[in-house]
């Protein structure tokens, strides 16, 4: 509550304020004032207090006054203060105010307008609140003593700019009271300010924002030449009493340039341009682990060399690098190199990117998603979508999806620039930072092979490699065991390996296939606790007919892929091991693998004898029964019969083709062979595999 305040230069104490401390009741107040005891400054009314001067005040009550604040110090206080209060919706509307330009208010050190019509807003509001308490006690403003009060404010608390003078500070809050914040504004910043403005009219910016934009990128002073001509065009038709065009400089070309920048950088500098500037750009979080993201491109290598053909030699030549970029650290995970860029470069990167996650964690790993370019996309995408869960091409044209391209400048900038034979930033980067080709012109003699570059980039990714290795090597074991998705063999030959192209059918010792003129054999062994494995090899055994494609690593010769002509049958096969026939030249390690082929062999057999008795049971389950007697003299008169075919073993009496004409004509009984029955029933539970026992060891060996 106000307590002292200061009425054409005379110090009161408000009623309200001397009844709330208690000082004096009202009706001993009032009693005082009707007995003249006391001088009334102000008149009280309904929610404004009266004011009583102090100096009138009977002495014990100044004392009472004085023990609770200092009278005449509190009325020194600038009077306007009082009324000063801050507003948040006065800070809101200058905050968002927005020029006709859609620019909003300056508010720099240097030039503090947003600040300055702030004060000034709050400060001609307290004028106007201290005006109306002055009009409720019957009094009018003192005009002089508010210009002393805006003198006398302190400018670090309210740095308002407002007339020091009463008459023009009476102006400004009268048309304060009309215009409301509105008025405080510039008119230079309300687009009233025309007069200077050389470009005003629709017309006028068409045909500047069009030039502008033309995709032939005229400079400013083009522009300006192209418009005046316009302009002297327009005027010479106009009417008279219209408005003439006026002529515009380089100057307002480069000031109307940046303004409409936006919609004209697309037109001038193409698509991607815009969508690189002046688009929403995501921020985007690197991958926070191994093999969450891998990024593919390939990259022109700023290193030269040397290209004879035929008598003719080249030396602006560079080979292409191709790079798989694990973007949790950035890490080259996979790189080849190429003379151009081509898919089975591509492949030959992720070839690459694979062994050597098997180097690092002892087994092929599967990036959970790749991002490749549009480069071979549609000869890629089987490839892609084979090794990785989510295949996600960058948008064409979008430089900044691809972490990968400021990659290459990093490895063109820390490493490729130190070597004799750089051939600088690319085409299109400035002089400035360019070697002096003058003096590479002089040494082009010097400048390497293709083979010696492919040798610098093998050097320069395994120094990258080296550098890099200690933060993936972290971002891979922060890989949890869940997520680490194995690349299988068939699934890595099947994306990466090599046709030999020809065809090959199953032999006794497998499939013989040559590499680099070597004979290699191939079989499909498998552990018959593997019930899985084991049908698989029985699948493939059953299929020996067939004519196989063979696909291999060129780096790898452990293993191939056979696949029938439509690709419906593939199976992975090993290289066999090579057993000694000595037992003396037997090593650590070989009578387990001999055991292992054992049981295989027993597993096979075991399959063929009990899937042949299961047919023969059912056969005989359908087929006619036959006496034990006839069967067996049946199967005698077969046998014999067989051997008198087969030898020329003669009777007693000398005679042999008479017993074979007898049978061939049919005057002896022999085994009727569409009698299926009787035969069914004859090798009923024959196993074909019987023969005399042996020991496990010496049928292991027999197998050799």
């Amino acid at each position: 509550m106000e307590a002292v305040t200061t009425i054409n230069g005379r110090v009161g104490i408000t009623q309200k304020w001397l009844l709330e401390q208690g000082i004096i009741k009202s009706s001993a107040l009032k009693m005082r004032e009707q007995r003249q005891a006391i001088v009334a400054l102000t008149r009280g009314c309904r929610n404004v207090s009266k004011v009583y001067e102090y100096k009138s005040l009977p002495e014990d009550m100044k004392r009472a006054i004085d023990a609770r604040l200092n009278v005449y110090a509190s009325a020194k206080k600038n009077a306007l203060e009082q009324y000063i209060a801050h507003d948040a919706e006065v800070s809101r509307f200058f905050d968002e105010y927005t020029t006709d330009r859609g620019a909003h208010l300056p508010n720099t050190a240097a030039k503090p307008v947003r600040q300055t019509y702030y004060a000034n807003a709050i400060v001609l509001k307290a004028i106007v609140r201290w005006e109306q308490a002055v009009s409720k006690r019957g009094g009018r403003l003192d005009w002089e003593q508010v210009a002393a009060s805006i003198r006398s404010l302190d400018r670090l608390d309210y740095a308002c700019d407002l007339p020091e003078n009463a008459r023009k500070l009476r102006e400004k809050v009268r048309a304060f009271k009309e215009a409301g914040l509105e008025s405080l504004v510039h008119k230079n910043y309300r687009g009233v300010n025309t007069n200077a403005v050389k470009v005003h009219t629709g017309e006028q910016e068409d045909l500047l924002i069009a030039l502008i934009a033309e995709h032939r990128n005229f400079d400013c002073e083009e522009i300006a030449k192209m418009y005046n001509a316009q302009c002297a065009a327009h005027n010479a038709q106009s009417e008279q009493g219209k408005p003439e065009w006026k002529p515009i400089t380089a100057s307002t070309v480069r000031q109307w340039q940046r303004k409409v920048r936006f919609i004209t950088t697309a037109s001038k500098h193409g698509a991607a341009a815009f969508n690189n500037t002046m688009t929403y750009q995501v921020k985007r979080t690197a991958p926070s682990k191994a093999m969450y993201m891998w990024v593919l491109d390939g990259w022109d290598a700023e290193l030269l060399y040397q290209s004879k053909k035929g008598d003719r030699t080249t030396y602006h030549n560079r080979l292409t690098v191709e790079v798989v970029l694990d973007a949790a650290t950035k890490y080259p995970i996979g790189w080849a190199v190429g003379e151009t860029e081509s898919a089975e470069l591509i492949r030959e990167a992720l070839r690459n990117a694979e062994r050597h996650v098997e180097e690092l964690t002892g087994a092929m790993l599967m990036p959970h998603q790749i991002q490749c370019d549009n480069f071979a996309r549609k000869a890629m995408m089987e490839t892609y979508t084979g090794l990785a869960q989510y295949v996600t091409p960058a948008a064409v044209g979008n430089a900044k999806a691809k972490i990968i391209e400021p990659w290459f400048r990093t490895l063109n900038d820390k490493y490729c620039k130190y070597m004799p034979n750089w051939s600088g930033h690319g085409v299109t980067a400035g002089k400035a930072g360019q070697p002096n080709m003058d003096i590479t012109l002089k040494q082009k003699s010097q400048l390497p092979t293709a083979d010696a570059i492919i040798m610098e980039v093998a050097a320069l990714m395994g120094v990258y490699r080296r550098d890099a290795l200690p933060a993936y090597q972290t971002a891979m074991a922060a890989l949890p065991a869940e997520e680490r998705m194995v690349l299988g063999t068939k699934q890595y030959l099947r994306l990466f390996g090599e046709s030999t192209g020809q065809t090959y059918t199953l032999r006794g010792t497998g499939i013989n296939v040559r590499i680099d003129g070597k004979p290699h054999q191939y079989d499909l062994l498998a552990n018959p606790e593997d019930k899985s494995a084991m049908a698989e090899a029985i699948r493939f055994r059953e299929r020996c007919w067939e004519k196989w494609n063979v696909v291999r690593d060129p780096l790898d010769t452990a293993h191939i892929l056979v696949e029938n002509k439509d690709r419906t049958e593939q199976y992975v096969l090993t290289l066999k091991d090579e057993q000694p026939m000595a037992l003396k030249d037997r090593k650590p390690g070989d009578y387990e693998k001999l055991a292992a082929i054992w049981k295989f062999n027993q597993a096979l057999k075991e399959h063929v004898t009990e899937t042949l008795s299961g047919h023969q049971q059912r056969a005989m389950q359908t087929s006619p029964t036959a006496s034990e007697e006839g069967l067996a003299e049946q199967a005698i008169e077969k046998r014999n019969y067989e051997m008198l075919s087969k030898a020329l073993i003669t009777d007693s009496r000398g005679q042999h083709k008479s017993e074979r004409y007898e049978a061939e004509r049919g005057t002896k009984d022999l085994p009727n062979p569409s009698f299926k029955g009787g035969a069914c029933k004859a090798i009923e539970n024959l196993d074909p595999f019987k023969a005399a026992p042996k020991t496990e060891e010496e049928e292991m060996w027999d197998d050799v």
